[in-house]
């Protein structure tokens, strides 16, 4: 029979410490913790002894130089294999800066978490229980929506203005909340929730305070009014906010409020779960080359005149009309030309796939668009199916089509060629395909 256990760690910085998730501008140092950060295992064993363990941290990205460590020390600890262990992250921007190593905080925060993000996986391995799995899917309402907006002027952009307010959203969101319990007879049952929406509700880039973002504050209204633990996998959310300007009145949630009605939802959910079939668990992984795109090389002098600009001085306000002067939307698609001209022609990205009976899981190592999310999802073999975006990797923005159709700030500063999105949930179709 299936086992399946819960380990959960503090990973909250010693100190105070850069805070990442708005870009390169000005440094954010943390002032106060508003809630803590934590990362979550989930380990789930076969009746072979297989184990695959799910990991999420409250932080912004997985990065290589965190996952790849993690993985190294859980491995040389307990022999599961690397392919074995699935890193994600939740995606607060209200974290430590780990996307950018260099301070000393960050540096030595992020050797920190390395050796300690693999207790949870212990605690999980120490609890594993036998228990069944119950799965489902609910379609939300006004919970969650694409953030490009067609302004009145005609032109297309994730802020707005007085002067030019949004008239509509440029597609719909994919608002389907993901759901699984494994009900254990011994010890707490365990609540997996998959959802694809940004944790950016805390003020911005003037927030000093560290949070885990309405992710943190969903986990505590859950597992109060379920008594389950709990675990949280962002979903393939690259292009979605909680916040609308076309509705009326305008839906903008503090983290308090969104967490609530998500919490609604779920319970709402819980009496409809079905059972799941689960049987071995199969795994494969993959290095897909992604194409570069080149098209901008020949602009190389041009953008580093603005983006050495922005270096020196900080000042968006004094950069960002120089750069739209010039045919960029902001000084950080300046930044992208750079990249990919510096970018070889392709690069490997790592994709995971976990099969265990009709219950599966895929990885975009990115901030995967919805559509791509949804067409891996909507066209696997297998019934329950799961995209872990932000897993085992953190490669920037993967725009869908209809992105580059109408162009975007997503689509400005990513530097892989258009289709690469779509091209992740292909590959990883194709892996799922031959493990069923």
């Amino acid at each position: 029979m299936l086992k399946v256990g819960f380990g959960r760690i503090d990973i909250m910085p010693q100190e105070h410490i850069e805070l990442g998730g708005y870009g390169n501008g000005p440094h954010r140092v943390s002032t106060h913790v508003i809630d803590p950060l934590f990362a979550t295992c989930v380990a789930i064993t076969d009746e072979q002894d297989n184990t695959l363990l799910l990991i999420t941290m409250d932080l912004l990205h997985s990065q290589p130089y965190m996952f790849g460590p993690i993985r190294e020390y859980i491995t040389a600890e307990t022999g599961i294999p690397e392919e074995n262990i699935l890193v994600a992250c939740t995606h607060t921007h209200t974290g430590p800066d780990i996307g950018n190593p260099g301070p000393r905080r960050v540096n030595e925060y992020m050797a920190y978490a390395n050796k300690r993000i693999p207790e949870a996986a212990y605690a999980a391995l120490a609890d594993r229980k036998e228990a069944t799995v119950l799965g489902g899917v609910s379609q939300t309402e006004n919970l969650n929506f694409v953030r490009h907006y067609l302004r009145q002027d005609g032109t297309v952009g994730v802020g707005t203005l007085a002067s030019n307010p949004p008239v509509r959203h440029m597609a719909d969101a994919d608002g389907r909340l993901r759901l699984l319990r494994f009900c254990r007879e011994e010890g707490q049952d365990i609540l997996m929730m998959n959802w694809p929406c940004h944790p950016d509700m805390m003020g911005g880039g003037k927030t000093t305070g560290i949070s885990a973002d309405y992710i943190g504050a969903l986990r505590t209204c859950l597992e109060v009014e379920t008594d389950c633990l709990f675990a949280f996998f962002q979903g393939a959310g690259g292009n979605i906010t909680p916040t609308s300007h076309v509705a009326k009145p305008k839906i903008r949630y503090t983290r308090n409020q969104y967490a609530k009605i998500l919490s609604k939802a779920v319970l709402e959910l819980l009496p409809r779960l079905e059972p799941v079939q689960v049987g071995d668990l199969k795994l494969m992984r993959r290095i897909y080359q992604c194409p570069i795109d080149h098209t901008t090389d020949s602009k190389v002098e041009e953008a580093k005149k603005i983006w050495d600009m922005f270096l020196e001085t900080g000042d968006t306000k004094l950069v960002w009309p120089i750069a739209r002067e010039h045919g960029y939307n902001s000084g950080y698609a300046c930044r992208a030309v750079l990249q990919r001209a510096a970018a070889p022609e392709t690069v490997p990205l790592e994709l995971s796939v976990a099969v265990l009976g009709e219950l599966a899981f895929g990885t975009a190592p990115c901030e995967l668009f919805d559509t791509a999310g949804a067409q891996f999802v909507d066209n696997s073999p297998c019934k329950t199916t799961w995209m872990l975006a932000y897993c085992n990797g953190a490669e920037g923005y993967f725009p869908n089509h209809h992105a580059f159709s109408y162009g975007c700030y997503e689509v400005d500063t990513h530097i892989f060629a258009e289709g690469s999105a779509e091209g992740i949930a292909d590959n990883l179709l194709d892996m799922i395909r031959q493990l069923t």
